[in-house]
């Protein structure tokens, strides 16, 4: 543990109390904070040493004496574990930011029925790129998983019967020879063949009648043509209503996008089954 803590910090912990600066709280809390840190990595490394899953670490943790709640310790855990995960794996440097708390990690890929720690950190940059944040906020992915899972159920997507037998989730390993796989058997780029959409442009239209127009997205594109020949002034049409229905082309287009988003993660998921069976008949 390379950590470092100064002598007026020590000063500051030991003599924090109500009389305190709010500086000196903060001190104090950033302190523990970092301890918390390195306490976790540390656990998580000797674990992983040991072969030991993560609920029988959070055993150990509490056998040995911490005092944090089961569910406090399994969710940093996980956060740590996904820390862990991408830093000892040889992947090339994507840019990609990483998330720097256990909050922000949370709620990705929450939205999928198979993810992996690879395509929780691609979905927070893809959140970070919407709300032009380098850290998007709890509240962010929480916001872009509603809407996710709002298109999915408007299009049927959750209505489908679960795959007792299926993984709920791929290591960055395993997503490296999946994405392989899926580019030699299907022709299908898993990182660049996804439709390119700002989920985030959806917040506040998310009522019953857009997610009755999310579901008719498959329709869409002939009722325009049929619309815009009978609104265009050109041919009969009013400026007015003309002008009124490229708005809402704006908006059906944008649905359109979301709507291709969710087929393509939900088609991932099923070539992800095909790949797992393939691989456990072996």
């Amino acid at each position: 543990m390379e950590m470092v803590v100064s002598k007026r910090d020590m000063d500051v912990i030991g003599g924090l109390d109500v009389s305190s600066s709010w500086e000196d709280i903060a001190t104090v809390i950033n302190v523990g904070t970092q301890i918390q840190k390195e306490g976790f990595n540390v656990a998580v490394a000797k674990g992983a040493e040991e072969g030991l899953y993560a609920s029988e670490l959070v055993h150990k943790l509490q056998d040995n004496g911490c005092s944090l709640s089961r569910q406090h310790i399994e969710g940093t855990l996980s956060f740590y574990e996904f820390k862990l995960e991408l830093s000892s794996t040889q992947r090339v440097a994507d840019n990609l930011n990483e998330p720097k708390k256990e909050a922000q990690f949370r709620g990705l890929g929450n939205a999928s029925e198979i993810t992996s720690a690879q395509e929780k950190l691609e979905e927070f940059n893809e959140i970070a790129e919407a709300t032009g944040k380098a850290q998007p906020s709890q509240r962010d992915i929480e916001t872009h998983n509603k809407i996710v899972t709002e298109v999915t159920k408007s299009i049927g997507g959750e209505d489908k019967p679960k795959d007792k037998n299926s993984p709920t989730y791929f290591s960055v390993k395993e997503t490296e020879d999946f994405r392989a796989w899926l580019k030699d058997t299907h022709n299908i780029d898993a990182v660049e063949d996804k439709p390119k959409v700002n989920m985030m442009e959806l917040q506040g239209m998310r009522d019953d009648v857009l997610n009755d127009l999310a579901a008719r997205v498959p329709e869409w594109k002939m009722a325009k043509k049929i619309m815009r020949k009978l609104l265009h002034p050109d041919t009969g049409g009013n400026t007015l209503g003309y002008q009124f229905f490229e708005g809402f082309v704006e908006l059906m287009d944008n649905l359109s996008k979301a709507y291709d988003y969710v087929v393509f993660r939900e088609k991932i998921d099923g070539y992800k089954k095909e790949w797992w069976k393939e691989n456990e008949s072996r």
